[in-house]
């Protein structure tokens, strides 16, 4: 590193194993889930699960270990891509997914949007 700027950690660095990550001790506690700290595929993000609040998540940015800054995580990109290509919006209470005037009928997302392969086929 020069000049002091953190590295950014790249998608290519994940793409060399299923799960690897930006260091040895992200990989470890992600494996074991010995810590509250989880990474999300579809979403591109890391966050720390909050107790005693329901589905309570902080977002984070940099590896607690290494220092290493992330990726930005795509939920922004996920949803407009979902509602501008397949017209399918997500409520932010239930996080389930409807198409606009249906929203007692949850949809099923198309199927590249269950995991990494959306934004990896789009080159985010």
């Amino acid at each position: 590193m020069s000049g002091g700027k953190k590295e950014t950690y790249r998608e290519k660095d994940m793409s060399k194993k299923n799960n690897e990550q930006c260091c040895k001790f992200m990989q470890v506690f992600l494996d074991e889930g010995s810590v509250g700290i989880y990474y999300d595929p579809v979403i591109r993000g890391y966050f720390i699960c909050l107790r005693g609040v329901k589905e309570g998540k902080q977002v984070i940015y940099h590896c607690p270990w290494c220092g290493k800054k992330f990726l930005p995580s795509l939920v922004e990109v996920y949803l407009e891509t979902l509602d501008k290509a397949f017209n399918i919006l997500m409520c932010p209470y239930t996080r389930t997914y409807f198409k606009p005037g249906q929203e007692d009928t949850e949809v099923d997302l198309p199927e590249e949007f269950k995991s990494a392969e959306w934004w990896k086929k789009r080159n985010l």
